[in-house]
């Protein structure tokens, strides 16, 4: 196939086009996944030759996450996943001048076993010549612009931040009722106009809405990406840590040893960078500087976990956190990884099953992240759910309460019987259909451990575990 197929509709050409702005650069690589998606990868599900990796990559996400996944929305996943992984890879070099596909191994940890299986096959010697040349043309536009220092400076972290309880908010009094503090600190300013200034944007977020405004507008509303503003996490992220002092009389808050954090619907992990940032922030003012990077690094590696369904948001998560740990002047080890798993939160892994060689890394990595989900010892669930109507992340291999080759409930199904009852009577109501939507099942998820129901309001503690 050369550059101009006549059978095909791709055509590359070599762009005179500077990139000098961040908006230019989303555009380009906007471009550049349309034709990865459109011109390659859909093509290349009808084949069975040259792309078989692609095709075992595509049938081990409909059996392991998105178990309705069309080749169409496949296409899409994988495309911005490579993009994305691209985006990585480069921006984590370290100080490359030319930096080739046959470098992006170096930079992903070999404990990443998701994208470091894809990247093996993109990094190797038979990968078609499309493909290649379009790797090459993204390589290119991100390297122009680390070039220039301004993509860098772009993503540039920061955790000096004022060390203010509030962030400039007005000051706590003693003894004020919970609700009363926290709706002072909006009225005042203190939690969404005075926030330090790189808390007001995330970066890579709106790099990424970016992107997507360039790439497919529509996706946002068929998978629910869509992002909660840095305010709204960072008002959020500050109320929790608030409340466990507050209320739950853990006079660390998020900086308590104890407490272990999972985002269950992590996305781009805001919540977790924001809650990993205040943490610091918090042991910075109590114990100094000086040992704070050595916080934030265990804090990080120990205490923070998120799980996600779609690879792109994976992808970019871990670049986040990635870039965090260099603001520490740290970097994971050989054996480390970041505790961020792809995997669909609301179905319960098989954890039966043991790594064998050659086993298939979404397996794999669906045992780890069960293996989270079926112990206790997590102590914080927060974050945004989804809250698509479309029943996305249902927990179910058919996308309905029951499955059709087992006719057996699924898991989270059945923890969801527990909210059509009221002491031990079921509801009489006819339509329960809204119980099954996405939010509500996140809820449930985030109770299950402990086999308690509470109203649901504004916190809602369990035994060991804070619902907020």
């Amino acid at each position: 196939m050369t550059n101009t197929d006549n059978n095909s509709s791709l055509k590359i050409e070599k762009s005179t086009a500077e990139i000098t702005t961040i908006d230019q650069l989303a555009q380009s690589l906007a471009g550049h996944t349309r034709l990865i998606s459109d011109e390659i990868i859909m093509p290349a599900l009808k084949q069975s030759k040259d792309y078989k990796p692609i095709i075992e990559f595509f049938h081990s996400v409909q059996k392991h996450l998105i178990h309705d996944l069309s080749p169409e929305e496949f296409a899409d996943l994988y495309a911005q996943t490579l993009t994305f992984g691209l985006f990585t890879a480069v921006i984590l070099a370290k100080g490359k001048r030319k930096f080739t596909r046959f470098d992006i191994l170096k930079t992903i940890p070999k404990t990443n076993i998701v994208l470091h299986e894809l990247f093996e096959y993109i990094s190797g010697e038979n990968i078609p010549y499309q493909l290649e040349f379009i790797i090459i043309r993204i390589i290119s536009d991100l390297q122009q612009m680390k070039s220039k220092k301004l993509l860098n400076e772009y993503l540039k972290v920061s955790h000096n931040s004022p060390n203010k309880k509030f962030y400039g908010g007005p000051a706590p009094r003693r003894g004020e009722p919970i609700n009363e503090k926290l709706l002072r600190g909006v009225k005042g300013g203190g939690f969404l106009e005075k926030s330090p200034p790189y808390r007001n944007q995330d970066p890579l977020i709106h790099f990424y809405e970016t992107f997507l405004t360039y790439y497919n507008p529509r996706l946002r509303e068929k998978r629910g990406v869509y992002y909660t503003p840095q305010p709204v996490v960072s008002f959020i992220v500050r109320s929790i840590h608030l409340l466990l002092q507050e209320k739950f009389f853990i006079a660390g808050g998020l900086v308590d040893n104890e407490n272990i954090i999972l985002d269950p619907a992590a996305g781009t992990s805001a919540f977790l960078w924001e809650a990993v940032n205040l943490a610091i922030d918090e042991f910075a003012s109590r114990y100094g500087k000086g040992i704070a990077d050595r916080f934030g690094y265990h804090l990080l590696l120990d205490r923070v976990y998120g799980f996600e369904l779609l690879p792109a948001a994976y992808a970019v998560s871990h670049l986040k956190l990635n870039l965090l740990l260099k603001s520490f002047n740290a970097r994971l080890n050989d054996d480390e990884r970041l505790n961020i798993y792809l995997t669909n939160t609301l179905e319960m892994e098989d954890l039966e099953q043991k790594p064998l060689p050659g086993m298939d890394v979404f397996s794999e990595e669906s045992r780890r992240a069960g293996a989270v989900k079926k112990n206790s010892f997590i102590s914080i669930i927060m974050g945004n759910p989804p809250y698509s109507l479309s029943h996305t992340r249902t927990g179910t291999r058919t996308n309905k309460p029951y499955s059709l080759k087992s006719r057996k409930k699924s898991w989270i199904s059945e923890l969801l019987d527990d909210y059509k009852k009221v002491e031990g009577k079921r509801l009489e109501e006819r339509n329960l259909k809204w119980l099954q939507e996405d939010y509500v099942r996140f809820i449930r998820f985030a109770q299950h451990p402990h086999g308690q129901v509470y109203s649901i309001n504004h916190a809602l503690p369990g035994k060991d575990r804070f619902f907020i």
